[in-house]
C-alpha cells in the first residue's frame, strides 16, 4: 500500500513523502506540484483553517491533542475512506446520499497515548452516519465558532464525495474522500456498480463493530480482513484465499473545525 503521506491530495499520484510540499496554513493536504495546489484551491480553501495550531499553542493539552489527531488520520486515511464508503451504502440509498449525509466517528485518548504508536493513539467510541443538519446541530452544541459553522453550510461538495467527520474530546476534524478521472480531472462517483446491493448491506450492517475492533488493536489493515470475513460468509462455494487488492488511491483534504474549551 503506498504511503498516504506521499501522496498529492489533488491527482492522487504516489510521488513519496520527500516529492510533496504541504499546505503552509493547515498541514493537512499535501501536493506533488504548485499546479496541483491551484487546482485544488477553490475547494481547499473552504475548509483551510491556519488559525487552528495558533488557537491551542499556549495550550499543552490541545497541542498534544491537535498533532495526535493530525499523525493518527494520516495512518487511518485509507483505512477511513473504506469504512466510510461501506457504511453509506449507496447500493440502497437514493442517489444524493453523499451530498445529504456525512460519516460520522468519535474517538477517545487512549491511556498512555503519548508514549505508543500514533496508529494506536486512539480508541473508537462509535460510528454512524448523519444527515448534515443533524452534524450541524452537534457543532452548534459543541459552541463551534460562528465561522467554522458557516463554512460548513456554504460547503456543499456534491454527490460524489464522501465527508468523514471525527470527533476527538471537543476537536472536530473533517475528511473528503473521493476519486478523480484520470483523463478529465472531474470528480466521479465512488459507487462501484458492479457490487451486488445485497452485500453492500451486508458491509453497512457490520462495519462498526469491526471499525471499532480494528482502530482498537490499532491496525488499519484489517478493513482486508473484514471484507474478506464478509466475502466467505456471503458468497456460496467460496473456498480459495480471496486476494483483496490494497485499497486504491484516492484523493483527500481535511479540515479542523474546532479545537479544546
Amino acid at each position: 500500500m503506498s504511503d498516504p503521506r506521499g501522496r498529492c491530495s489533488y491527482c492522487h499520484a504516489s510521488v513519496g513523502r520527500k516529492n510533496v510540499k504541504t499546505c503552509g496554513e493547515c498541514r493537512n493536504v499535501r501536493y506533488c506540484s504548485k499546479r496541483c495546489q491551484a487546482k485544488a484551491w477553490p475547494d481547499h480553501k473552504k475548509c483551510c483553517t491556519g488559525d487552528v495550531r495558533q488557537a491551542v499553542a499556549g495550550d499543552p493539552v490541545g497541542t498534544a491533542l491537535l498533532e495526535g489527531l493530525t499523525k493518527w488520520t494520516n495512518d487511518w486515511r485509507d483505512a477511513l475512506q473504506s469504512w466510510s464508503l461501506w457504511a453509506m451504502n449507496l447500493h440502497n440509498y437514493p442517489e444524493d446520499r453523499l451530498a445529504t449525509h456525512i460519516f460520522v466517528v468519535e474517538l477517545e485518548t487512549r491511556p498512555g497515548a503519548r508514549s505508543t504508536s500514533s496508529k494506536k493513539y486512539f480508541r473508537m467510541i462509535g460510528g454512524k452516519v448523519m444527515t448534515r443538519e443533524e452534524v450541524l446541530q452537534i457543532l452548534v452544541e459543541m459552541d463551534s465558532p460562528a465561522r467554522n459553522i458557516e463554512a460548513f453550510k456554504n460547503d456543499q461538495r456534491g454527490n460524489h464525495v464522501i465527508q468523514c467527520m471525527i470527533i476527538a474530546e471537543g476537536m472536530v476534524k473533517f475528511l473528503w474522500f473521493g476519486q478523480r478521472d484520470a483523463l478529465t480531472g472531474e470528480t466521479v462517483s465512488p459507487l462501484d456498480k458492479k457490487v451486488d446491493p445485497e452485500f453492500a448491506d451486508v458491509l453497512a450492517k457490520f462495519w462498526e463493530p469491526a471499525m471499532i475492533d480494528a482502530i482498537e488493536k490499532g491496525d488499519p489493515s484489517m478493513t482486508q480482513d473484514f471484507i474478506k470475513s464478509v466475502l466467505l460468509k456471503t458468497v456460496p462455494g467460496l473456498k480459495a484465499i480471496i486476494s483483496i487488492p490494497k485499497n486504491a488511491e484516492s484523493s483527500s483534504s481535511a479540515q479542523i473545525e474546532g479545537v479544546p474549551a
